[in-house]
């Protein structure tokens, strides 16, 4: 059985890290458009659209902030609740990752190693970077960053620091990376992602994280979720209409 925690509905509203109010406030949105609670949203030629998750954001096309309630085809002169107020932190389900079920194996002589069934590991050391999760069986709860592996399939996967017990064929656990061999996924490198899939959520298995909008703040593996930020260089400047007086 897969490993499946609550799942976010798109972005969903955590915090400020500049203590800003967080309510929503109404936009002119563009008739005939369908808005999704969660969904990113876009001004363009003064009115508020849905953002596609295949968009780039730019000074003509800036993002507003993140839709707060679902409204399906609405008329002319509707106005749709966002949340737009800078440096607010929103929390995402991601996907893609690797959930691994069986064949899992440890060292009890090297507490930081664990032995993967991962045909993707395809060079030495290409998943570097990764976060690894142990949600069921021995090490449960145990988060690690992965700081090598083999080019073997098994794989033989070195963590940063050991195992609170060593890992056996019951545990299972949940690897935060891409699945071409060559880890694009590593959390000292990811700056920005760029944005999200079409249902919603966000793809580890995405490339080119720097040129993203969505900057990670925080991975959550036991959760599946992160936690981000939209680039205040792809924002509406001023954030619309938000008021904090």
């Amino acid at each position: 059985m897969s490993y499946e925690p609550r799942e976010t509905i798109g972005l969903e509203m955590r915090y400020n890290k500049a203590g800003f109010i967080t309510n929503a406030v109404p936009y002119l949105a563009k008739g005939g458009e369908d808005f999704e609670k969660g969904q990113l949203v876009k001004l363009k030629d003064g009115l508020l659209e849905p953002m596609a998750h295949t968009d780039s954001p730019d000074e003509d096309e800036p993002i507003v902030g993140v839709c707060a309630h679902t409204e399906e085809s609405v008329d002319d002169g509707t106005w749709i609740a966002v949340y737009d107020s800078p440096y607010s932190v929103y929390e995402c389900t991601f996907e893609n990752h690797e959930d691994i079920k069986e064949d899992v194996d440890g060292n009890t002589a090297n507490l930081k190693q664990i032995t993967l069934p991962l045909s993707s590991a395809t060079n030495d050391d290409s998943l570097k970077g990764a976060i690894l999760y142990i949600y069921a069986g021995p090490g449960k709860g145990d988060i690690r960053t992965v700081t090598g592996n083999t080019d073997a399939d098994p794989t033989v996967v070195t963590v940063n620091e050991n195992f609170s017990q060593a890992p056996t064929g019951d545990s299972k656990v949940i690897l935060v990376a891409d699945h071409d061999g060559n880890n694009d996924f590593d959390i000292s490198k990811v700056g920005s992602l760029n944005g999200m899939t079409d249902n919603g959520k966000i793809d580890v298995d995405q490339k080119d994280f720097k040129d993203g909008y969505l900057n990670v703040l925080r991975i959550n593996p036991d959760r599946l979720t992160m936690n981000v930020m939209i680039s205040l260089t792809k924002t509406l400047h001023g954030m619309g209409q938000t008021d904090n007086s």
